[in-house]
C-alpha cells in the first residue's frame, strides 16, 4: 500500500507538457503540430474532435474541458474558410488548452486513463512486471484487510461460558478505529473503487455495532450485579464476573475515548464532504455563466439573422 501510495503521488506530480506550437497548411485541411517530452505528431482538427466524442461516448458523461466547436452558421455566413489565419491560431491555442486540462486533471484521471487518449499521444505505457508488481501488491491489501477483519471478529467470539467477551470487545473496538483510518487513508488515495470502499464501511459499522452491544449488555449487567439484583454468592459472583469495578472504570472510559474518536473522524469526513459541496458549487456557478454567454451569443444570432432576412427582403422589393 504504501509503495502504490508513492507511485500514484509521484504520477500525479509529473506534469505532462503537451504544446500546440506548429500549423501545417494542406490543400484540404490543416495539421497541428502537437509537441510532448518524448513525441511531436501533427494532427488534424476532426481527429481531435473524433478523440472527444469517442470519449464521451466511453466514459458516458460530457467532458468538463472547453473545445474548440466546429465552425457555426455565422462563420459559414461570414465564409470563413478553413486556411482562415485567425480561425487557425484560436483552434491552436484552444487545443493546446484542452490537452493539458485533459491530460493534467489532478482530480478526475477518468479521461486521460483510457486507452483513447493514452493512443492519442502514443504515450508510454507500464510493461508486464510493472502490471504483475501492481496486481501483487492490490492482492496483498485485500489479503492483509481480510486477515485484519477475521482477527476483529475472533476478539468479538464469546467466552466458553456463553457469555460475550469485553475484553475482546475493547480489542476488537482498537482494531477497528486503525482499520477505519486505513480505509480513510484509501479513500483519500482512490487506491480503491468506490464499490469495495461502501462494502468495508459497511463491514465496520457493522462491527462496531457489535462492539457497542457488548459493551451496553455488560454494563447493564454489572449494575444489577452491584445493585444485588444477581446472585448473593459473592465469591460465584466473582468467578463469573472475571473482573473488578477498576476494570469496568477502565472499559467504560475507553468507550468514551473511542467515541470521541468517532466524533474527530466523523468531522473530518464531513469537512471533505464539504469541500466537495464548495467545488461542485463552482463549477455549477461556471456553467451558468457559460449557459448565460451562449444566450446571449444565441439572441445576437438571431437579431443578425433577422436584420440580414430584412435586408434581403428590402433588395428584393427594391430589385
Amino acid at each position: 500500500m504504501i509503495l502504490m501510495a508513492a507511485n500514484s503521488v509521484g504520477k500525479m506530480s509529473e506534469k505532462l507538457r503537451i504544446k500546440v506550437d506548429d500549423v501545417k497548411i494542406n490543400p484540404k485541411y490543416v495539421l497541428y503540430g502537437v509537441s510532448t517530452p518524448n513525441k511531436r505528431l501533427y494532427k488534424r482538427y476532426s481527429e481531435f474532435w473524433k478523440l472527444k466524442t469517442r470519449l464521451e461516448r466511453d466514459v458516458g458523461s460530457t467532458i468538463p474541458y472547453d473545445f474548440p466547436e466546429k465552425p457555426g452558421v455565422l462563420d459559414r455566413m461570414w465564409q470563413r474558410r478553413y486556411d482562415d489565419p485567425e480561425m487557425i491560431d484560436e483552434r491552436r491555442i484552444g487545443l493546446e488548452r484542452f490537452l493539458n486540462e485533459l491530460y493534467n486533471d489532478r482530480f478526475d484521471s477518468r479521461w486521460r486513463d483510457t486507452k483513447i487518449a493514452q493512443d492519442f499521444l502514443q504515450l508510454s505505457k507500464p510493461n508486464v512486471s510493472q502490471e504483475k508488481s501492481q496486481q501483487h501488491l492490490e492482492t496483498a491489501d485485500e489479503v492483509g484487510w481480510d486477515e485484519m477483519i477475521r482477527d476483529i471478529k475472533l476478539d468479538l467470539d464469546k467466552e466458553s461460558d456463553g457469555t460475550p467477551s469485553v475484553r475482546g470487545a475493547l480489542r476488537a473496538r482498537t482494531k477497528l478505529h486503525k482499520s477505519r483510518e486505513r480505509l480513510e487513508q484509501d479513500v483519500q488515495k482512490k487506491s480503491l473503487p468506490s464499490t469495495e470502499v461502501t462494502r468495508r464501511a459497511a463491514l465496520l459499522r457493522s462491527l462496531l455495532k457489535e462492539c457497542d452491544d457488548i459493551g451496553t449488555a455488560n454494563i447493564a449487567q454489572d449494575r444489577g450485579r452491584l445493585l444485588g439484583v444477581a446472585t448473593s454468592d459473592n465469591s460465584s459472583t466473582m468467578e463469573v464476573q472475571g473482573r473488578t469495578n477498576n476494570d469496568l472504570q477502565q472499559g467504560q472510559m475507553q468507550m468514551v475515548r473511542d467515541q470521541e474518536q468517532e466524533l474527530v473522524a466523523l468531522h473530518r469526513i464531513i469537512q471533505a464532504q464539504r469541500g466537495l459541496a464548495l467545488e461542485m458549487n463552482e463549477e455549477l456557478q461556471t456553467q451558468n455563466e457559460l449557459l448565460t454567454a451562449l444566450e446571449d451569443d444565441v439572441d445576437n444570432t438571431g437579431r443578425r439573422l433577422q436584420i440580414a432576412n430584412k435586408k434581403a427582403r428590402h433588395f428584393n422589393n427594391s430589385a
